[in-house]
């Protein structure tokens, strides 16, 4: 908590009025919303999302609230241009490499097909980066 308070992507607030009228959020609403999961801790049944709460007994929301931004973001693209193992571009059209163009890391789809394994976004530019540099040497 401490550096998400010092880097400023978190605040804290001693109050439910405090911190709706930081976000512009409508404070009967958000208390309303607070009371009613504080009432799915308490029964154990989410009610509203069904969500499992057994890890939730006793705790519930409370000031002081420290709240963290949050926004949609790519993580991680899976789709791209088409390389080959020279890491040369694909032409969608002729199913031929594309003469001196190359593409490593994200910009290349179809290295991982529909899922991406996990921590393999540096390798996939380090490798296909050497290899494209490798591939634009001999030509």
């Amino acid at each position: 908590m401490k550096k998400v308070l010092k880097y400023g992507v978190g605040w804290k607030f001693d109050s439910v009025e405090e911190l709706a009228k930081h976000f512009n959020i409508p404070f009967k609403a958000l208390k309303k919303q607070i009371a009613e999961y504080n009432s799915y801790v308490k029964s154990g049944v989410d009610e509203q999302f069904g969500k499992p709460m057994g890890k939730a007994k006793g705790k519930y929301l409370k000031a002081p609230f420290v709240t963290v931004r949050n926004w949609p973001k790519v993580h991680y693209c899976q789709g791209g241009a088409k390389i080959n193992v020279k890491a040369e571009v694909i032409d969608s059209t002729t199913w031929k490499p594309i003469p001196g163009l190359f593409a490593a890391g994200e910009v290349a789809g179809g290295m991982h097909g529909v899922s991406r394994l996990g921590s393999c976004s540096i390798p996939d530019c380090m490798v296909m980066g050497m290899t494209a540099a490798k591939t634009m040497m001999k030509a």
